[in-house]
């Protein structure tokens, strides 16, 4: 259960520096936290929540040359890959500089929080498919691409000069022709139909049934181990064919 409460204010270590939160995004991994499932078990309470977050630099840390105060910046902090730091569920949080980045005037703080766990999600699956040796004009099913993570995807593979079949959501189909995809179906589409594809990012994941339009189905990439001191894992699953393969 979520409470609010008073906490004295953060201070920024070396290598750190405390953001004002101007916005965070309510996130799949701050849900999965509440209910224990999440690697390596739950975390005792009482901790707080909050993955991505966007706001401004309030205070540096010691020999912290990365920022200054009043920078705008997203990032995220990984509350339960450390055990329990302090998340962005507060008005302010001292974060690793390693996990921020600069945003940019043009992007506001309510979209800029949805961007950094969802879009680093759609670049390693589309690294994945880089290193599997697909060629420019391969034939790629996203599924929810009309969502967080495939809506990044469908954009990531369109900018790689794939042909994407993206799988949206009633009434969304325009949105996601937008993001790059020249061919959208329906979430209610017999995807064993649609094929065959060269590839299938996974996003939701819907498992076998994506796996079943990829022509001459080869591989698969599960959730990886997640660990302190790495980035999030790929958390959507990535089918190529049997002319490529893939690894997590």
């Amino acid at each position: 259960m979520l409470q609010v409460t008073e906490l004295p204010d953060p201070e920024a270590q070396p290598g750190q520096v405390v953001v004002r939160i101007r916005a965070v995004c309510v996130h799949p991994a701050d849900v999965a936290v509440t209910t224990g499932n999440v690697p390596r078990g739950p975390i005792p309470p009482p901790f707080l929540p909050g993955w991505d977050i966007a706001g401004e630099v309030a205070s540096v840390g010691p020999d912290t040359t990365d920022f200054q105060v009043g920078d705008r910046v997203v990032g995220m902090i990984p509350f339960y890959l450390t055990r329990g730091a302090p998340g962005g569920y507060a008005e302010f949080v001292a974060a690793d500089v390693d996990w921020l980045a600069p945003l940019p005037d043009e992007l506001d703080f309510a979209h800029a929080a949805t961007v950094p766990l969802n879009a680093q999600t759609a670049h390693q699956g589309m690294a994945l498919l880089s290193a599997s040796l697909l060629s420019a004009g391969s034939r790629i099913l996203v599924t929810g691409a009309s969502g967080g993570v495939g809506g990044f995807a469908a954009q990531f593979a369109a900018q790689e000069g794939y042909r994407v079949l993206a799988q949206a959501s009633d009434g969304d189909e325009e949105w996601v022709r937008g993001l790059g995809a020249q061919e959208v179906i329906s979430r209610s589409a017999d995807l064993a139909k649609v094929g065959p594809v060269a590839a299938a990012f996974d996003a939701v994941p819907v498992g076998e049934a994506a796996a079943a339009a990829v022509e001459n189905r080869a591989s698969w990439s599960p959730p990886g181990p997640r660990q302190p001191s790495t980035r999030p894992a790929l958390c959507a699953r990535i089918y190529s064919s049997s002319s490529s393969t893939t690894s997590s």
